[in-house]
């Protein structure tokens, strides 16, 4: 497996697996049965999971939603057709177990955070001229009760494995017990950060915790809050999540020996690492050329962005926050991490990666 990833790009997606597999057979299509792996659980008041199992299982999707019809959903009253009223009575009462899981995992320490994503989207792409759209991506309610059905999934599993000794590619993070007095100090930094500050704020706070890796022995996330977390939510998309689908499917069938010992586990991420990596890369380096291609196509114009990290000098990032897209810019003298601008997009050339752009005036957006 060269790649060990689905590939996805503004011009495309690239799938990690056959489309008879991706699409057909193992997708989750609507009134189709399908072979899944299903994790039960019962929430407390207090968002704890309990009465947790993991079974394989067949399924069959009676309908399919997408993140704005959802999002509407959430923002709406129960309608008085039946039907409608027991989908929307459904997605209301998912969204406040959610809710109160994420709530849970905030008090234990997590952090959630994310930056608006301008994601590209390529049109006419054999032309000579291919016109590029733009979607913001932001944390709207739907996107947010898909992360934390992931997470749910991977804590029971981490959890699963940890207990019944089965070895796994666990995510872990860190222990953050050493810095909450750093992070106490970043909460009230007056002195540095713009009172204006949201995303530059955020950032410092992320900037102070451990990155998270692959271990083949089970440890806390301390970043997710959890005391064990396996990716396992996207088989059909992730190498890592497949791997971890085929040894937990093993043991529930009471195979011996497992699927993978923890020295097969290690050499098999091991080869598949620097194909990860290329994707990512390349996944990184697409976006940026058509975000900055977007740039272009808009011409000379103004947007609002927030100063959230230093680069050298007098230059920094940028975000443009209403397009989720940064750029590097000059900046005054005076200036101060999460202060906000009226910036000037003069210039983008894609094939460069450059962008030419002024800060026009500070903006303040205290009341």
């Amino acid at each position: 497996m060269n790649r060990g990833t689905s590939l996805y790009i503004p011009t495309g997606k690239y799938a990690m697996l056959p489309p008879a597999l991706s699409v057909d057979i193992a997708s989750l299509n609507v009134n189709q049965k399908v072979e899944a792996l299903s994790f039960g659980f019962t929430l407390a008041a207090d968002g704890t999971l309990g009465n947790c199992i993991v079974i394989p299982s067949l399924i069959c999707v009676d309908s399919k939603h997408t993140y704005e019809e959802v999002d509407g959903i959430l923002g709406s009253s129960i309608p008085g057709d039946s039907e409608s009223a027991e989908t929307t009575k459904k997605i209301k009462t998912l969204w406040a177990m959610i809710e109160r899981h994420a709530d849970y995992r905030e008090r234990s320490g997590a952090i959630t955070f994310h930056l608006p994503q301008g994601e590209p989207k390529v049109r006419d792409k054999t032309g000579s001229n291919p016109v590029v759209t733009l979607k913001v991506m932001k944390d709207t309610p739907s996107f947010a009760m898909i992360r934390e059905s992931m997470v749910i999934a991977g804590s029971i599993a981490g959890d699963f494995c940890a207990k019944h000794k089965i070895p796994m590619p666990f995510r872990t993070q860190g222990s953050r017990q050493a810095i909450f007095s750093v992070l106490g100090d970043i909460a009230d930094m007056s002195g540095t950060l713009s009172p204006d500050a949201y995303y530059a704020r955020e950032l410092e706070r992320l900037s102070v915790l451990y990155g998270s890796e692959t271990n083949f022995s089970p440890a806390a996330h301390h970043g997710l809050g959890l005391k064990a977390y396996i990716q396992i939510s996207s088989p059909l998309r992730r190498f890592g999540d497949l791997i971890a689908h085929m040894q937990l499917k093993s043991f529930l069938r009471g195979n011996e020996p497992l699927s993978f010992t923890s020295q097969e586990l290690i050499e098999c991420f091991g080869t598949a690492s620097h194909g990860l990596k290329s994707a990512k890369s390349v996944e990184s380096r697409a976006q940026k050329y058509w975000q900055f291609f977007y740039l272009k196509q808009q011409g000379i114009k103004r947007y609002t962005g927030e100063y959230i990290r230093h680069l050298n000098g007098n230059l920094g990032f940028i975000l443009l926050v209403d397009i989720g897209i940064q750029v590097v810019s000059r900046l005054p003298g005076n200036a101060r991490l999460g202060s906000h601008y009226t910036v000037e997009i003069k210039e983008a050339d894609a094939r460069a990666g450059r962008v030419v752009c002024n800060v026009v005036e500070e903006l303040s957006l205290q009341a």
